[in-house]
């Protein structure tokens, strides 16, 4: 009896080695992975089977120059029905296609929520210099005050400027790490406004940068960043 007690009391502590070794391996292979992946997001941004998640178009801090159609007190309300028009209206505002993606999911609520907290009593400006006022640590700032709680990478459109003395918007496209709240490339693009009415004449630009985007800024960005 004492020869089989200490068989099964010795199986038994080979066993629990063989798990921790087991599990140990697992750890590290997975933080392998995690560190691959990570290091591969920039890369990730150009590969049409990535999937993104569409954050909307961020309006909360942008400065409005020139002639305004509308009242300023009703700026937070257009940017919700600005962004719900960009989703109503795929097959025109095709973000899927301009950014070469086989599907493109959505999220609104962070930009929302931004948006929902515009100080409409700043927004208007005589200065032309507002056109160009954020930089690339603006909007990493800005990205983190969105709080993200979610995985993978995430799109969104931060406004600038909305100029109508010159007719265009001023927009930073930025692909986003989520997970780590980080900003993976962002760049600053101008669309020509164009259309009848407040919302399809801003809406405009909007396409207008879509438009670029897809013939030859995205290329032009693989380029540049995917070496």
């Amino acid at each position: 009896m004492r020869n089989e007690n200490i068989s099964i009391t010795g199986k038994f502590e080979i066993m629990k080695k063989t798990l921790t070794i087991l599990s140990i391996a697992l750890l590290i292979t997975g933080a392998m992975n995690t560190k691959h992946l990570s290091a591969q997001s920039l890369a990730d941004i150009f590969k049409s089977q990535t999937p993104v998640t569409w954050l909307g178009v961020d309006y909360s801090d942008m400065r409005f120059i020139g002639p305004i159609d509308v009242s300023t007190s009703q700026l937070d309300e257009y940017a919700k029905i600005l962004n719900d028009l960009y989703l109503r209206e795929p097959k025109k505002y095709n973000i899927t296609s301009a950014f070469d993606k086989q599907s493109i999911s959505s999220n609104l609520k962070y930009v929302e929520k931004a948006n929902a907290a515009m100080n409409t009593d700043k927004v208007m400006s005589s200065d032309s210099k507002d056109m160009t006022r954020f930089n690339a640590e603006t909007i990493s700032k800005k990205i983190k005050a969105y709080g993200l709680k979610e995985s993978g990478i995430g799109l969104v459109f931060i406004t600038e400027a909305l100029n109508k003395n010159d007719q265009e918007g001023a927009y930073w496209i930025t692909f986003v790490n989520m997970a780590e709240g980080k900003i993976l490339l962002t760049e600053r693009v101008v669309g020509k406004a164009a259309g009848f009415g407040f919302r399809n004449y801003w809406a405009g630009s909007f396409y207008s940068c879509l438009k670029q985007v897809k013939g030859n800024l995205y290329k032009d960005w693989n380029k540049k960043y995917n070496k």
